[in-house]
């Protein structure tokens, strides 16, 4: 804690012991006295540091900060609004018109600028890595060639109960540059995730059979599946 004091004011107490025990001691640091600051006015700076973000109620990303029940911060929420619309346009043949928060068009994708929040890093992370493996288990990312072209293209068109998604992830048939495209279109690890939620629901194997148990769904033996296990390995 500190004070910032015009140097008229200074001049005008004339007293250099006086001075620094009014605003000095037992006050924190060192009055800062410069010409810039207004002649009218004392303004004391209190400052907190070593704080993260979830201390902050307006920023917090997090439901539960320090182990105590909350909720996400107001700043936070518009935000992480904004950004999901602009994550979903990537995907969306119809878009929403929101707007970047941001002073580049891209930082909002993930993986363009390191994620301020571990945790929420780390939610994301596993969010998309989790989708990753399901698209590909369920045949929702697959090769395909057109015209002597190669794509690694996601498709849950026909497959969702509603709705579904179309994107080329990758020009080629490199898994680990698709691995690193998806990432930055989080919508398509949402889509795999709730496609996963409905198969797995329907309790029937790959052609809608119905069977007596989780371990036995089509959701379930995809990603089980040792041939699918080692590919995914491989590539």
């Amino acid at each position: 804690m500190f004070w910032t004091i015009n140097t008229e004011l200074e001049k005008q107490i004339n007293n250099a012991d006086l001075f620094q025990d009014m605003f000095s001691q037992n006050q924190g640091g060192k009055p800062v006295v410069l010409d810039e600051f207004n002649k009218y006015e004392l303004i004391c700076v209190n400052t907190l540091v070593n704080l993260d973000l979830n201390q902050l109620s307006k920023l917090s990303t997090q439901d539960v900060v320090m182990g105590i029940p909350g909720k996400k911060g107001i700043y936070f929420r518009e935000y992480e609004k904004m950004v999901h619309g602009l994550l979903a346009d990537a995907t969306a043949s119809k878009k929403s018109g929101h707007f970047t928060p941001h002073i580049h068009k891209d930082w909002h994708i993930p993986g363009i600028l390191p994620e301020i929040d571990p945790t929420a890093g780390d939610q994301f992370t596993t969010k998309v890595s989790k989708g990753f493996v399901v698209a590909r288990g369920l045949k929702l990312l697959a090769l395909e060639t057109e015209y002597g072209n190669t794509a690694i293209v996601y498709t849950s068109v026909g497959r969702r109960r509603v709705g579904g998604l179309h994107d080329v992830v990758n020009s080629g048939a490199d898994w680990f540059v698709a691995g690193k495209n998806f990432e930055k279109t989080p919508s398509l690890a949402d889509d795999a995730l709730a496609f996963w939620k409905e198969t797995l629901g329907m309790m029937g194997d790959e052609r809608r059979a119905p069977v007596a148990s989780a371990d036995q769904t089509f959701a379930y033996t995809s990603l089980v599946n040792p041939e699918f296990l080692t590919t995914l390995m491989e590539n």
